[in-house]
């Protein structure tokens, strides 16, 4: 198996999901830190854009604090990258939320944009996010682009 595929396979078995609860599945003794090749792992969930879950998903774990040094720290800086610039979308969001009701409108919050507003502090850089999704009434459209101009979108 070339490496490609094997962190491929390593970074799905870290980030799995249980179905049942919604949650990251995370085994009780957490990841065998000397049988994944953290290099690849972490090189394909930057390339994929799944560094901060991979963070986050990793941090949830108890033997955390056996990874690496280096690695923990690397985790860490994109986490936290990523946590503040989604804490600048969830401003802006925010801003065009009242924008809009300032205009007599409210918006309907998709996809990512509710993670930003749901995410506890600490899971906030978990999801890589570009844009902010809101929903308006057909009605409303004209008026909401209008405000949003207004204050420089």
């Amino acid at each position: 198996m070339n490496s490609t595929v094997q962190a491929y396979l390593q970074l799905a078995r870290l980030l799995r999901v249980d179905a049942g609860g919604g949650h990251d599945s995370v085994d009780e003794t957490g990841p065998v830190v000397g049988c994944i090749d953290w290099t690849n792992v972490v090189k394909l969930a930057d390339k994929e854009h799944m560094t901060g879950a991979l963070a986050v998903t990793l941090r949830r774990q108890e033997n955390y604090k056996l990874l690496p040094p280096s690695l923990r720290g690397a985790l860490d800086r994109r986490n936290l990258m990523g946590a503040e610039f989604n804490k600048r979308l969830k401003r802006q969001a925010e801003e065009a939320i009242r924008t809009f009701n300032a205009v007599g409108c409210t918006p309907m919050l998709l996809k990512g944009a509710l993670y930003l507003f749901e995410a506890p502090p600490e899971e906030l850089g978990g999801r890589f996010m570009r844009d902010i999704d809101l929903v308006v009434p057909e009605e409303s459209i004209d008026t909401c682009i209008r405000s949003l101009r207004e204050i420089g979108y």
